[in-house]
């Protein structure tokens, strides 16, 4: 331990004879620069800021280490390293340090005495500094200010506003008066424009003070939001101590809610056969250049697993040359796409992909295909040319041929058309003498309808209308209405059911450059999905200037439907039992 003993010399000689009572350091190393923070702050521009240590050797000597490359000059001769004696003389800029052997001061014994000259240092006998009034002469130390300073910004930024945390009976006050300061100013900005409706309400998120908002505040009003996993598999330990505003930034500016840094989804998702012995998806740690081919889900009709359900098939690019789609439907882009035009019911028309392809209101996505929509102005229903309002329902065969029984039997009524019936059989009309059908009557009605019935029934399932676009079968055994049968249509509406696509934001492009095979596809089977060397024209990774920088969540969602509640509080639960 260097017990050292520090007294300053004004720079007059009536000061020079002056005994002042010094300042006692009790340090491990003494420490000399011109810096505030240094033992002996001597202030001169040919000083360092930490110019020098003074150390006490295990053999009771003086050692001055100097700590940069000016060095200190001792006795007139620069060093680095030396060894003190008494009455050696350090130089300073323009201050001397002599060293001087130490006496005993009380009880206290000193292993060190500098004695600092300073020609510039105020002389307290001159005029000047007897008018001065110094911060000594006031019994008022630097320290002092300091403290007061030191908790008067406690008081002001500290305690009163986290008075208005603590005590709610006076939180509106202190927010509503004027240069009172509130927890108001502990805010490190603006709310995002989604959470204002909280208003000036911090306890909203932060209930407890000095503690990060916990995942069971947000759960509070996001109740409904899935997990990233099946919250009842084991992947679910993964995300324990997954906080929400790990990935959702509040206060910020510009404002943002969801932090776009695609490490937090690379972090497992660039290793994801290490962290699982089986994954089901391939690791992707960038779209530019290490990013595995799109897969499909495609709807297939499965007879042995699932008979009569329809369930999703995942397609990637191991069998990518046998894509296809069992969708039931008899359909060729190339003949509709035809420039030449295709015929109608008003003549030639030339079809583009919007007249069936049409998005809805958001624009991200496209609706599903309707015969109603998008087929029936080309396709029509009607099966009488001289009946302009006869027209079948389409896709439910019943109300077919309810339709088709209900119009040949007014048609045998009103004697409008064909009839086996005699003068005998005509029915009363209105102004004539009513009288009921006999059962003879009936019965012939009826044959005649039903006959006529199966006959266009037989004309639209089996020559024209809905043979065109449907698989339309015959059932063995069966007669009448019910020996034909239509395999329903299931067309695929979400290619990609982990992936966001915003068609709206690929509008300047035409469809077919991205979906290019479609002009020569003949078959409703084919696949006509753009593969993910067709995106890496124009996306890429954040280092290629020349292309569109892509992260993960610009497609991808972490929160995924039917996975289960994001509800820390019922996981932790669970993973206890």
């Amino acid at each position: 331990m260097l017990i050292c003993l520090i007294r300053e010399i004004a720079g007059s000689a009536s000061a020079a004879h002056k005994q002042t009572p010094g300042t006692v350091f009790k340090t491990a190393e003494l420490t000399i620069g011109s810096a505030p923070d240094q033992y002996l702050q001597v202030p001169h521009k040919e000083v360092d800021p930490q110019h020098a240590v003074l150390r006490m050797t295990s053999d009771g000597r003086l050692l001055l280490t100097a700590l940069g490359p000016r060095g200190v000059v001792v006795n007139g001769h620069r060093e680095t390293r030396v060894v003190l004696y008494p009455n050696d003389t350090l130089q300073l800029g323009d201050t001397s340090v002599k060293v001087e052997v130490p006496n005993g001061f009380g009880n206290e014994q000193y292993t060190c005495l500098l004695r600092v000259s300073d020609p510039y240092a105020p002389d307290e006998t001159s005029p000047a500094a007897a008018a001065h009034t110094g911060m000594r002469r006031s019994r008022f130390t630097i320290s002092f200010w300091s403290w007061t300073l030191t908790l008067g910004v406690a008081v002001v930024f500290l305690l009163v506003p986290m008075g208005t945390f603590l005590a709610p009976s006076v939180r509106k006050l202190l927010r509503s008066t004027p240069l009172v300061p509130s927890d108001a100013l502990w805010s490190a900005g603006p709310l995002h424009a989604t959470h204002r409706f909280i208003g000036n309400d911090c306890t909203a998120c932060h209930v407890n003070a000095f503690e990060r908002v916990r995942n069971s505040e947000c759960e509070k009003c996001h109740d409904d939001v899935q997990h990233h996993v099946d919250v009842r598999s084991a992947d679910v330990a993964v995300f324990d101590r997954q906080r929400c505003a790990a990935c959702h930034f509040e206060h910020k500016e510009p404002a943002t809610l969801v932090l776009r840094d695609q490490r937090l989804c690379t972090d497992c998702h660039a290793r994801l056969d290490k962290l699982k012995s089986d994954p089901q998806i391939e690791n992707a740690a960038d779209f530019g250049s290490h990013h595995p081919e799109f897969r499909l889900a495609v709807l297939s009709r499965d007879e042995i697993v699932a008979p009569g359900q329809w369930q999703p098939q995942w397609l990637d690019s191991s069998n990518a040359a046998t894509f296809k789609e069992s969708s039931h439907l008899k359909f060729s882009h190339a003949q509709h796409l035809n420039p030449q035009g295709i015929k109608s019911p008003k003549g030639e028309r030339v079809l583009q992909c919007g007249d069936c392809h049409r998005p809805n209101s958001s624009g991200r996505e496209m609706m599903p295909i309707r015969m109603e929509t998008q087929c029936s102005g080309c396709h029509s229903l009607h099966f009488d040319e001289h009946d302009p309002t006869s027209g079948v329902p389409h896709g439910n065969l019943q109300a077919m041929f309810r339709v088709l029984r209900e119009h040949f039997s007014r048609q045998y009524l009103e004697s409008t058309g064909p009839t086996m019936r005699t003068q005998t059989d005509r029915l009363r009309r209105p102004g004539q003498e009513a009288r009921q059908m006999s059962i003879d009557e009936q019965r012939r009605a009826r044959d005649w309808a039903d006959t006529e019935s199966l006959k266009m029934a037989r004309e639209l399932l089996e020559k024209r209308v809905c043979v065109d676009c449907h698989d339309v079968t015959r059932v063995l055994g069966a007669s009448g209405f019910d020996q034909w049968q239509v395999t329903p249509v299931r067309l695929t509406q979400n290619w990609m059911p982990r992936v966001r696509f915003n068609h709206a934001a690929h509008i300047t492009k035409p469809c077919t450059s991205c979906h290019d095979t479609a002009e020569r596809s003949k078959r409703s089977s084919d696949i006509l999905m753009p593969r993910i060397a067709k995106c890496r024209e124009c996306h890429g990774d954040a280092n290629d200037t020349s292309k569109l920088s892509s992260d993960c969540v610009m497609c991808h969602r972490f929160h995924l439907p039917q996975r289960g509640r994001f509800d820390t509080a019922a996981l932790k639960a669970r993973a206890s039992q």
